[in-house]
């Protein structure tokens, strides 16, 4: 994910959407962003104590935004990188793991 790293605390001060612009490769709009992270947020906070995998979360955004009648949708994978980045920065201040399944 993103490559720079700094200790727990650090990123414990910085706001998550500025964890995303922060390493995100390629622009995003703050509208989608907004989007974006209001509907992890609704999934986030609903999910507390309970097991919660990437692919639950990009569904969950994606069932979200398409429920809100928008003018701009975000692309699939700029909804996934963004996703993708919003679970790194939890997992570096320490509020997620990867949920990984043994077969």
């Amino acid at each position: 994910m993103c490559s720079i790293s700094f200790d727990r605390d650090f990123y414990k001060k910085m706001p998550l959407n500025h964890y995303v612009i922060w390493c995100m490769e390629r622009e995003i709009s703050d509208d989608h962003l907004d989007l974006i992270e209001e509907a992890f947020l609704d999934k986030w906070n609903s999910s507390t104590g309970k097991p919660l995998g990437d692919g639950d979360m990009k569904n969950h955004v994606c069932h979200y935004l398409e429920s809100k009648e928008l003018d701009d949708y975000p692309s699939q994978d700029l909804v996934d990188e963004v996703v993708d980045l919003m679970l790194d920065y939890m997992a570096k201040i320490g509020e997620w793991e990867p949920l990984y399944f043994e077969n």
